[in-house]
């Protein structure tokens, strides 16, 4: 898998900053300009998954869904990692996601 970018979410302001990595369309992002560029038919199931973001709780396993990279114009299959940060009391600092691309790295996979 090739690593798209590295974001951070912030729960107070409801945005996502984009912390390094190939995102060249912009660098912070709100859930609601997110979820306009998931696939139709994973919509729900990203909503549901920010929502439980927006709360504290993150996966453990990672979570695959279609994004439209406007960048490429195109569908891409994005696999994303979830990890919260705690501060010493247990508390969510923030937010790391790390966004892979499973078509590049399985082009990657073949060669």
């Amino acid at each position: 898998y090739t690593t798209l970018f590295r974001s951070e979410y912030n729960r107070k302001t409801n945005k996502c900053t984009v912390l390094e990595g190939d995102y060249s369309e912009k660098t912070v992002m709100t859930v609601d300009y997110i979820i306009n560029h998931v696939h139709p038919d994973d919509k729900e199931r990203f909503s549901r998954l920010m929502e439980n973001v927006q709360r504290g709780l993150v996966p453990k396993d990672p979570l695959v869904f279609r994004f439209n990279i406007a960048v490429r114009n195109q569908w891409r299959y994005i696999q994303i990692y979830l990890t919260n940060i705690r501060d010493s009391h247990g508390g969510i600092v923030r937010t790391i996601g790390t966004h892979m691309d499973i078509k590049i790295g399985r082009a990657s996979c073949r060669e």
